[in-house]
């Protein structure tokens, strides 16, 4: 008579498999909301002015590096490897690790003017109009441009221009400006009494 003996792993591989998708859906879902967080900064940075007496790139960057000299080196599996290899992955890790803490922290200054506002004020001040855009890709840039001055941060909001010629227009934009005690969000701004946004 013949036994066979039942094996206790015989579901291993499945949930290995288990694992694996849910790990894979994890990894989906944070690269969707990495992707959100990159093209929402875009879209709104253009009308955001961060003014802080160390500049925001600066802060950003230092982060960074901290952060991914932490998570670097912290690791002890590459002590048994060979001295150059060991150093190639380590350096690499800590500009992955680096690269990608700057991109996730220095969209926050501008998320914090954007939606944590203490006050909001509408005010007339000077615009410049430009011949030649800000940057939209890599290698483009808008045909015309507008140079908004802020009262609050004496910076300048430069975006897209692409209506009726500037003479048409009034000297100066009502502008109307949410403001925190980093920055300013331009909400709109209104020329000749044509709103833009």
């Amino acid at each position: 008579m013949k036994y066979e003996l039942k094996s206790w792993n015989i579901n291993i591989p499945y949930e290995d498999k288990r694992k694996r998708l849910i790990l894979k859906m994890i990894i989906f879902i944070l690269f969707g909301f990495f992707m959100l967080h990159v093209l929402f900064f875009i879209k709104i940075s253009q009308r955001i002015i961060v003014s802080l007496p160390i500049p925001d790139i600066l802060i950003s960057l230092v982060f960074a590096v901290f952060i991914a000299f932490i998570f670097s080196f912290r690791r002890k599996t590459l002590i048994n490897k060979p001295i150059k290899k060991r150093i190639m992955q380590y350096c690499n890790r800590f500009y992955s690790i680096a690269c990608l803490c700057f991109i996730i922290i220095f969209p926050l200054f501008d998320y914090y003017v954007y939606f944590f506002p203490k006050e909001t004020n509408t005010y007339l001040t000077h615009y410049e109009i430009t011949t030649s855009g800000p940057r939209i890709g890599r290698f483009s840039s808008c045909n015309k441009g507008i140079k908004i001055q802020d009262q609050y941060t004496s910076g300048i909001f430069f975006l897209c221009f692409n209506n009726r010629k500037h003479s048409d227009y009034n000297t100066q934009a009502l502008v109307t400006v949410q403001s925190n005690s980093i920055g300013s969000y331009l909400v709109n701004y209104d020329l000749s009494g044509l709103h833009q946004y």
